[in-house]
């Protein structure tokens, strides 16, 4: 059921109107004044720009639900999301993209959302594989959403040894291209390997913060 409904609500998606040229604003956890701001952590600007990356990639699609006025979105924004750590992992394992309900109620409807901030991991394939509803600080969430991000990460590339024993082309092994976060083996580690230790590494940073309350 739950993959009908996502089905569904993405084939919506694919024929969302949207203003040729125009991409809606996209939040920002830029640097501190007189720094080099990364590149937008939330790099899609919009759901449809997030689907076809993660169908290319066969990462998971991270949505942020946010809406108008809604004083605990602008905080996770602020506090979860621009923690260093949570956004190598976000922006590293997953296509990210907010989505604003006030904007796309009926999306947002379809989606099954109930609260703000809400946050989605969806497969390639539209399962629903993580829901977090509210707000979480940065140790709620690594511990929640790392665990997903790392299965997602071993049945791509189950996919990819599968493709490859078939003799797919290599459009068909899925291996993602990585992006500046993404893990990079050593000659002495396995993409597996470089994988969970830089999602452990990054977990630990997390729980092990100061800055990040117990």
């Amino acid at each position: 059921m739950i993959r009908i409904l996502f089905a569904a609500a993405i084939a919506a998606i694919a024929v969302s109107n949207e203003a040729p040229g125009q991409s809606p604003p996209r939040p920002s956890v830029g640097a501190a004044e007189g720094q080099q701001a990364d590149p937008p952590l939330f790099r899609h600007a919009t759901v449809n720009h997030a689907w076809a990356a993660t169908q290319k990639t066969r990462r998971p699609m991270l949505v942020f639900v946010t809406s108008d006025h809604c004083i605990f979105c602008k905080k996770m924004l602020r506090e979860t999301f621009a923690h260093p750590q949570i956004g190598r992992g976000v922006a590293g394992y997953s296509e990210p993209v907010v989505l604003d309900a006030s904007e796309s109620p009926e999306l947002a409807k379809k989606l099954g959302i109930r609260a703000y901030p809400t946050t989605l991991v969806i497969s390639y394939d539209n399962q629903l594989l993580h829901k977090v509803e509210g707000f979480v600080e940065p140790q709620e969430f690594a511990q929640r959403l790392w665990p997903v991000f790392r299965q997602a990460a071993s049945a791509r590339r189950v996919a990819a040894r599968n493709a490859a024993v078939r003799g797919a082309p290599a459009a068909d092994a899925v291996e993602a291209r990585p992006t500046a976060a993404s893990p990079q083996a050593s000659p002495q580690q396995s993409p597996r390997q470089a994988s969970d230790d830089t999602l452990d590494n990054l977990r630990q940073a997390i729980l092990g913060d100061p800055g990040v309350r117990n």
